[in-house]
């Protein structure tokens, strides 16, 4: 899975629980310790507020964790 597959995983996801999607995005890979690396990724980055955060499994692709920070 590349940042681009996790950023597509990300927008879909967002869209279907009516989350604001700003720019710009950060997306980042993380290796775990014990498990697989994953994909994190935060909209509107450079502030603070109205940012969905998103942790994406890179090899399956599943969603971790999914929040909206409305502040």
């Amino acid at each position: 899975m590349t940042e681009a597959d996790a950023i597509d995983i990300a927008v879909k996801h967002a869209e279907q629980q009516g989350w604001l999607w700003l720019e710009p995005v950060e997306c980042k890979r993380r290796k775990r310790w014990l498990s697989n690396a994953v994909y994190v990724i935060r909209t509107n980055a450079d502030k603070r507020g109205a940012n969905v955060v998103l942790t994406i499994d890179a090899v399956d692709g599943k969603i971790r964790e999914a929040r909206f920070l409305s502040r």
